[in-house]
């Protein structure tokens, strides 16, 4: 649920005016005291406090700097754990894949005067599995022979369980080829791994990127067979997905962005279209983007969210840098450039491990009119232990979320300063 972790939380509206954002940052000493298991209650507690901030608005269309204060609307209504889907669809067809998923949707969904609401969790790079070339395919073959496929998504299994729908971007292949294809790094696992995610309330995987065909056209095959046959969801470029989660019928689109730069917005056009046609209240596009490593999202990252969310997109994610990026609101429309790396089997013991957890809970009206927004960013670290890649995300508390949340504020200020849009991180005042 909204609260599940320490993080920065920030109310959008969705008519066009300013909204609250609550922080629990702000608060002095409640990171150090709370966990995952105890954040209901600092939620609770953030609801009775308020600090004033200071707002501006541009012109109609631009990016909106949002009044800062504590909200009182932290949740309560996401308690349920979440299953897994119905059936999902075979390749080529993702899209027909409508039936709910999760099950912690609002009473009375389907009604015509019911208030319905959805909580979406989004991760960036997991690669179940990894290349033997430089051992990390033997790190996560060793840590799933010895402690189970339960073992990766512990730390965070409550958060998924929590919402009504949880996306991953998948990166690798779930196949027992052993073609390689020619590049640097190929990643792999066996397919009764993905006994991972189905453990763990993960409901939908985004293959619309560099290494899903990493040993060739049939391991993409044989990880679609894998996820398919495990009833989780999946999307990639034209195959989108729509699913009812909390009453509401949410469309996702994964684009693969990297070989095609701006030629994929006649995708992301016609993606969103496709979702709107199909009834998606919601549409959410997560792209495959970006310069790995760098900071600040490039100029192709800024206009395709823009034109994503122009052409009626909800909600933009992205990943593929490995590092977090900034993040900014839209006309009214929250963008995620970079989620970082979180389950990440690439990389033996990364250097930069910070990661977080993106949630965004949606409030919509009987007509399907989105009424309210709220984000939630949950600091995290891709490794248990910062000295090494134990390939078990953790949520992060104290000074350590502190430093996370305040390395995604920096990068959104930086975001705002590069391309002249208004800095919208979390905390941001």
């Amino acid at each position: 649920m909204i609260g599940s972790g320490i993080g920065s939380f920030r109310k959008i509206c969705a008519a066009g005016f300013l909204a609250a954002a609550g922080i629990l940052m702000a608060l002095p000493g409640l990171c150090a005291c709370a966990g995952a298991g105890d954040a209901a209650a600092v939620a609770a507690s953030a609801g009775a406090a308020e600090t004033a901030g200071a707002a501006e608005t541009t012109a109609a269309g631009e990016t909106t700097r949002p009044v800062i204060r504590i909200s009182s609307e932290t949740g309560g209504s996401f308690a349920s754990p979440a299953g897994a889907g119905a059936d999902t669809a075979s390749e080529g067809s993702a899209s027909s894949a409508d039936a709910p998923v999760g099950s912690a949707g609002a009473a009375g969904a389907g009604s015509d005067t019911a208030t319905r609401e959805v909580l979406l969790t989004f991760v960036g790079d997991c690669t179940l599995g990894g290349d033997p070339t430089i051992g990390s395919g033997e790190l996560f073959s060793s840590l799933y022979t010895r402690y189970g496929p339960d073992y990766f998504f512990r730390n965070v299994r409550d958060v998924f369980a929590a919402d009504d729908l949880t996306m991953i971007n998948l990166e690798g292949t779930f196949t027992r080829e052993e073609t390689r294809a020619d590049k640097k790094y190929c990643f792999r696992a066996d397919p009764s791994c993905v006994d991972v995610l189905t453990g763990s309330s993960v409901e939908l995987c985004n293959l619309a990127n560099n290494h899903s065909r990493d040993y060739g056209p049939k391991s993409y095959r044989d990880t679609v067979n894998a996820l398919d046959g495990a009833r989780i969801r999946w999307v990639r470029d034209e195959d989108v997905c729509l699913v009812e989660a909390g009453g509401v019928k949410v469309g996702i689109a994964g684009i693969y962005e990297l070989p095609r730069h701006m030629d994929a917005d006649s995708i992301v056009q016609e993606d969103i279209k496709k979702l709107r046609e199909q009834g998606a209240e919601l549409v959410c596009v997560e792209f495959h983007w970006g310069i790995e490593g760098e900071d600040v999202p490039d100029r192709n990252q800024v206009a395709l969210a823009h034109s994503a969310i122009e052409g009626g997109a909800d909600l933009v994610v992205g990943a593929h840098p490995h590092v977090l990026q900034g993040m900014e609101i839209y006309r009214g429309k929250p963008v995620v450039y970079s989620m970082g790396n979180f389950c990440f089997g690439g990389n033996r013991n990364p250097k930069d491990k910070d990661t977080m957890i993106y949630q965004l809970r949606v409030r919509l009206d009987g007509s399907g009119q989105v009424v309210s927004q709220m984000e939630n960013v949950i600091p995290c670290r891709i490794s248990s232990s910062g000295k090494s890649n134990d390939m078990q995300p953790v949520i992060l508390t104290g000074d350590e979320a502190e430093w996370v949340l305040r390395k995604i504020r920096e990068r959104s200020d930086l975001l705002a300063k590069t391309y002249g849009t208004g800095g919208s991180g979390p905390g941001w005042e």
